[in-house]
């Protein structure tokens, strides 16, 4: 007997139960019982919400056979209306006993659920689950909002089994959350939400969503990677977060461009307007975009031929444009930059906290063919000197000069109000600008009373680069991958594979347990012999991939679910994983 759930309270799965307790014998070959039923679930999956409907029509097909059979069933005689074999169900989780004819015992069995409120469809799902003749498996399916937008075919991840005895609930829910099996690629983490994309180039995410910064199509937070619906066969290629937006790269055959949602006040989604979006929109003129990186109120991308554009506010001249250009609404091309690697955005990540009004600078790593060397190219605000010359004023692009900063550098990472950079010859940390601290150590990695190398005036901010240590003999830190946000920074050490950070303390973001700030790098508690490829640091939290393709681990704040744990609102400086579901 299969138990029932609640009726649904959250987000909505359709799944495909074949039971072998449900044989039923047929002159034509075998026949499999099936139940198809609609349950709620503590994971939130598809987009995120949950419908009104009264009836469900189910079409069900087989690969060896060119015959479908519907099946319908409604919510009491309103449901049903008097559609002809329509069965009537009295809890909306609407079980379907579906016999599914099987000539041979195994090959594909299609499967189409619609929703309906009355004449209208406000949900689809479609998808194709191979049955073997031993192995009788459960699989789920996404409700999207609309069959003609794609049904989410290939966003679908069918997988899991169940025992004849199994209740529904008692196995992991996984379509619309990252499988375990598959490979997670990349994490973005912002101010108060994190992204995921998978080895499918399906993007996740979760935390904060007051300003729709998840694209899910709703302001309602998640505790939990939830999928975003990119459209039609788009494949994430890049993600990047800011305060309360998110954009991504995505790819359609050998297209790309970004695509934005969230906050947009200052046109930082790139559609030519400022109106807020909670789905996917385009990023207008960042045709040819591999990669990503968002700021508070601009952005940032690496286009395919070397160029960088920006686009949102230019109040500092962040986007490279004269002050003139108050805002981009949609992308705009950086002069003077060419063969660029890498971009990285800084920003105001307070959402309005005071103080932090004028954060806005860009960086990117640009490869100098003429001198065989890689230059560090940056513009916008220059307040505290993050950009790395020797005033205040804010500037146009133009390269750091290279008797102060080596040609090997390989990554750059624009925080606020500093930039770091990653030496490739040696493993190196180098940073400039905010160096917020005391005598006992600086956020750059540095006494605050020293300048370059420990040496020169007593000033807390730097206006060259100098080198971040690790311990009181000055050692610099041998690092792979940088993360810079806030007034911390945090690092993957060349030598154990751990993360480690460094700076000011808040919220337990910098994963210690000391509770305290951290003016050298100190490791984070993940677990020990674990090692790690990429980290990011938010503002109140941060996350480490973990190098055996794994689900994340998150450390620190927590207020809206952005560790993406059980229960929201306890923070905590002990890494977890990010999980897929309850």
């Amino acid at each position: 007997m299969m138990n029932r759930l609640a009726a649904p309270s959250g987000a909505l799965r359709l799944a495909l139960t074949l039971s072998s307790l449900a044989l039923l014998a047929s002159c034509s070959g075998e026949v499999r019982g099936a139940i198809v039923y609609i349950d709620s679930d503590l994971c939130e999956v598809g987009d995120g919400s949950t419908p009104e409907f009264d009836r469900v029509v189910v079409t069900v097909g087989h690969s060896a056979t060119t015959e479908t059979s519907t099946f319908v069933a409604g919510l009491g005689e309103a449901g049903c209306a008097g559609r002809a074999g329509c069965e009537q169900v009295t809890t909306r989780d609407f079980p379907l006993a579906l016999p599914i004819r099987s000539e041979s015992g195994s090959g594909d069995i299609s499967l189409r659920a619609e929703l309906f409120l009355g004449e209208t469809q406000v949900g689809c799902a479609q998808g194709t689950v191979p049955v073997a003749p031993t192995e009788l498996t459960a699989h789920d399916l996404i409700i999207g909002r609309s069959c003609g937008a794609g049904c989410l075919d290939e966003a679908v991840s069918f997988r899991g089994l169940i025992s004849e005895d199994s209740p529904p609930g008692a196995r992991a829910c996984v379509p619309a959350t990252p499988s375990p099996e598959t490979p997670i690629k990349r994490i973005a983490v912002g101010y108060l939400h994190a992204c995921l994309i998978d080895a499918m180039d399906r993007l996740f995410c979760w935390g904060a969503n007051s300003s729709g910064q998840l694209g899910i199509g709703d302001n309602v937070d998640r505790n939990r990677p939830t999928l975003v619906s990119l459209g039609g066969s788009l494949r994430a290629v890049d993600v990047s977060a800011g305060p309360a937006h998110t954009c991504a790269v995505v790819r359609n055959g050998s297209n790309f461009d970004v695509r934005c949602w969230g906050d947009n006040a200052s046109g930082q989604l790139g559609n030519g307007t400022r109106d807020p979006a909670t789905t996917p929109v385009v990023a207008g003129g960042t045709q040819g975009a591999r990669q990503i990186s968002a700021g508070g109120e601009h952005n940032c991308a690496l286009i395919a031929d070397g160029t960088v554009r920006c686009w949102g506010s230019n109040e500092e001249g962040e986007l490279g444009q004269p002050l003139s250009t108050e805002i981009a609404l949609m992308a705009m091309q950086v002069p003077g930059v060419e063969n660029a690697l890498q971009v990285s955005v800084g920003g105001q990540d307070g959402l309005g906290t005071p103080g932090m009004e004028r954060e806005r600078h860009s960086c990117a790593l640009v490869e100098n063919t003429a001198m065989a060397r890689n230059d560090v190219w940056c513009w916008g605000s220059n307040d505290l000197r993050q950009l790395g010359l020797d005033d205040v004023s804010a500037r146009g692009p133009a390269p750091l000069p290279e008797s102060v900063m080596p040609g090997t550098i390989v990554q750059i990472s624009a925080g606020e109000r500093h930039t770091c950079a990653v030496d490739g010859a040696d493993g190196r940390l180098w940073c400039w600008g905010l160096n917020a601290g005391d005598a006992e150590g600086g956020t750059l990695g540095r006494p605050a009373a020293s300048g370059r190398d420990g040496q020169g005036p007593a000033t807390i901010d730097s206006m060259m680069p100098v080198l971040a240590q690790t311990d009181p003999m000055g050692e610099a830190p041998p690092i792979q991958t940088l993360s810079a946000k806030q007034v911390y920074r945090c690092f993957i050490a060349m030598e154990d594979g751990a993360p480690y950070c460094f700076g000011r303390e808040s919220s337990d973001r910098l994963g210690s347990g000391m509770g305290t700030d951290l003016f050298q790098p100190t490791r984070v508690s993940v677990p020990m012999g674990m090692g790690f490829i990429q980290v990011a640091a938010g503002s109140t939290f941060a996350c480490a991939l973990p190098d055996d393709d794994t689900m994340p681990f998150c450390w620190g704040a927590n207020d809206d679910g952005q560790l993406g744990r059980a229960i929201s609102g306890e923070t905590s400086s002990a890494p977890d994983r990010v999980a897929a579901c309850d």
